[in-house]
């Protein structure tokens, strides 16, 4: 994978929700169209029907937005969300035109985008560097930020050790969800989470309990040191670890022995079916 030499967004932004991505070695599956997929736009002011009608014609305006897929409104939410065609190019001011000219308040916007990983070294942020989304159909690059939440700083962690990891030798295909961020002539993506397109099994491990965002993240790092892990998600909240793995038949027993000695005990462990492409690595 080349290194990127530059951030900058061609002035506009792109937003969308779809697959989260693995590695492969040179191309990805044909079947997924990296970019942006779904955009989420959060407005003040809706209250009706008429509103979320109001609103979905004035978006629908714009040349990114797929007709063919829903558009859906939240009025409780306050919520519009929508697919995005990833050979287009999405700016969130584009979007935000269209919200006000519906006579509402834009306020910010999610979304889900896949593409491919890059890492690049600057005089702005030290050793740690930079990392950025690499999105072939559109040839934009985003960069991407941390959060301030613990279990989200210890994703971006994990996608920035992987991220150096590459070095530009392999492609690494990934989902990110995350908030956009406008900047002057560009924006940014402020990682919520992110997971591999493709990849060999995907583990939920169920514990009996995750006290706080601390304790869910010692056993994402914990899990991460195993061989054949991709990446790891835990949710404190939830009571679960999930596990991508390299392998198509995972290692089940290490992944219960690695959470118990941790310290927590294991309730129940499933294989989920693959939801993407097949390449794990």
């Amino acid at each position: 994978m080349k290194l990127i030499e530059g951030f900058l967004v061609c002035g506009v932004t792109f937003v969308v929700s779809q697959a989260f991505a693995g590695e492969s070695k040179g191309s990805t599956d044909p079947v997924v169209q990296l970019g942006v997929e779904e955009v989420r736009v959060n407005v003040k002011g809706l209250a009706c029907p008429f509103c979320a009608y109001n609103i979905e014609k004035r978006v629908k305006k714009l040349d990114g937005v797929d007709r063919k897929a829903p558009f859906n409104v939240s009025l409780e939410r306050g919520v519009a969300s929508f697919t995005w065609k990833p050979s287009i190019p999405f700016g969130p001011s584009v979007v935000n035109e269209q919200v006000k000219k519906a006579g509402f308040t834009p306020g910010t916007i999610d979304v889900t985008v896949s593409g491919h990983l890059s890492f690049k070294r600057s005089e702005t942020h030290g050793e740690q560097g930079q990392i950025a989304l690499h999105l072939p159909m559109t040839h934009q690059n985003v960069a991407i930020s941390a959060s301030k939440r613990a279990d989200r700083v210890e994703s971006y962690a994990l996608l920035l050790r992987k991220a150096k990891h590459l070095q530009g030798n392999s492609m690494f295909a990934v989902r990110i969800r995350a908030t956009v961020l406008e900047e002057k002539r560009s924006w940014k993506l402020k990682l919520k989470r992110w997971e591999p397109l493709f990849y060999g099994a995907r583990v939920v491990i169920d514990v009996e309990t995750f006290a706080c965002e601390r304790c869910a993240t010692g056993v994402m790092r914990s899990l991460m040191e195993l061989e054949g892990v991709i990446h790891v998600e835990a949710d404190h909240e939830k009571n679960h670890a999930v596990v991508w793995t390299t392998e198509a038949k995972p290692r089940i027993e290490l992944l219960k022995k690695t959470v118990v000695g941790a310290g927590f005990k294991v309730t129940q462990v499933e294989v989920l079916p693959k939801a993407t492409g097949s390449q794990g690595g």
